[in-house]
């Protein structure tokens, strides 16, 4: 709920320049990957208030897919503070700093009278999706806040010639009113709402694609025993050619196609990120994330500990459990690696039709010195711990078992950034690092 609240505004930013830029009679498809309503029907709302008509209110795509299975969008909601406490309305909620974040915008009460049910709400199980929200809304005329009687012509036909002269004419983006084509900067030099304002200018690195030839794909493919001819090793993109390439991603023959056909598309975020690198005084190389571990782990053939339930309780209990908790098979298992990233596995015993969890996991963990830790945080533990079926949950705890005796709480890798769960205020920052999409 904190990242929602934290990027309620940031969202419907976004969605005020897309409507902006949309051409009158045109039709935008707002959606998120997110379930929770401030994210999704209070800021499709809060645009269609502030637009006073001149957009659609809601467009009902259904008819135009179908068996494609949704659930309506929300008319009522609740919104959820810091501390967990539930708002029904906003004069509910308490005067002072420590509500300051939560804004009228948030709640339902001024949405009543708009057609939430026509957006979409796609729930997992209803056709083995992710969950995601979709709004579709068309613009029937100018918005209020750029009238167009106010553009002064003359100022735009230089400003369209200078566009020109940069662009050579080439791209061309209509107005929407009846005037003649302009390029695409002339008119978006137009929408820009503040005459002081800087257009920011985003140098995206190119996503460049490996092969089996490549001599990071070979390190790892020896590594981790992956048979670079059953694996899509093409389809492993990375960026920033010269520096270290500290991600790796994996995309489909689709997304490859349009990447590589398209040399002038400048690419944001692309692809499920698969390995990461890792600088350790004792394993330089990639390491497998859990994030791809789902496409990863049906080739992976070496550097891989098989674990039964029980042992599977000792990782979800301790972060940095030492070998010496584990049973002889794992250690055995275990003392057959040297130090750097491996796969573990927990199967389920075909004898016990009760055991729990009663599915087969996969996770992405490393092998210290002494130590046997699972990439996991806090959260995923909880959840995994309930899967065992372990209701009085154990203290999830963040230090090495033992801590206070001095032992085993610097040899054991890297930390997991990319696992590690960002505080609300920080979900909408941008990294930045090396030039890559974070």
């Amino acid at each position: 709920p904190g990242h929602a609240n934290n990027l309620h505004l940031t969202q419907a930013k976004i969605l005020k320049r897309g409507l902006e830029l949309l051409a009158v009679g045109g039709r935008l498809v707002y959606s998120t990957c997110s379930l929770n309503p401030v994210e999704n029907e209070a800021v499709v709302g809060k645009l269609l208030l502030e637009t006073e008509g001149s957009v659609e209110q809601l467009v009902d795509v259904r008819p135009l897919l179908p068996g494609f299975k949704s659930l309506p969008g929300l008319s009522s909601w609740k919104v959820m503070g810091a501390n967990g406490t539930l708002f029904e309305k906003y004069s509910d909620v308490p005067v002072g700093r420590d509500h300051a974040y939560l804004r009228p915008s948030f709640f339902d009460e001024g949405y009543k009278d708009l057609p939430m049910e026509r957006c979409m709400r796609v729930l997992p199980h209803l056709q083995d999706t992710g969950g995601f929200f979709v709004a579709a809304l068309e613009k029937r005329r100018h918005l209020p806040w750029m009238n167009p009687a106010k553009w002064d012509a003359a100022a735009a036909t230089a400003a369209a010639a200078d566009a020109c002269a940069q662009d050579g004419g080439a791209v061309q983006a209509a107005t929407g009113d009846g005037k003649p084509a302009l390029p695409l900067a002339a008119v978006s030099g137009w929408l820009t709402l503040s005459p002081k304002s800087k257009r920011r200018r985003f140098n995206e690195d190119p996503f460049l694609f490996m092969g089996p030839e490549h001599p990071v794909w070979r390190g790892i493919s020896e590594t981790f025993g992956i048979d670079s001819g059953r694996f899509p090793c093409g389809n492993v993109l990375y960026r920033c050619e010269t520096s270290k390439k500290r991600h790796l991603y994996l995309v489909n023959d689709c997304a490859r196609r349009l990447v590589q056909g398209n040399p002038e598309l400048k690419t944001v975020n692309m692809g499920i990120k698969i390995f990461s690198v890792c600088d350790d005084a004792e394993y330089k190389g990639y390491r497998p994330l859990q994030e791809g571990l789902s496409l990863l782990e049906p080739f992976i053939t070496l550097r891989r500990i098989r674990v039964p339930r029980c042992d599977l309780l000792v990782l979800l209990e301790h972060e940095l459990p030492f070998s010496d908790r584990f049973t002889e098979a794992t250690r055995t298992a275990w003392r057959a690696l040297t130090l750097g990233p491996v796969v573990i596995d927990y199967r389920r015993d075909g004898e016990d039709a009760q055991q729990l969890p009663d599915v087969d996991l996969c996770l992405a963990g490393w092998r210290g010195r002494t130590t046997l830790r699972a990439y996991m945080n806090r959260h995923e533990r909880l959840h995994l711990t309930r899967m065992c079926g372990v209701e009085d949950l154990v203290e999830i705890r963040g230090k090495t078992a033992g801590q206070g005796d001095g032992e085993g709480d610097d040899e054991d890798g890297p930390s997991d950034d990319e696992e590690a769960v960002e505080p609300p205020a920080a979900a909408a920052a941008a990294d930045g690092n090396d030039g890559e999409a974070e």
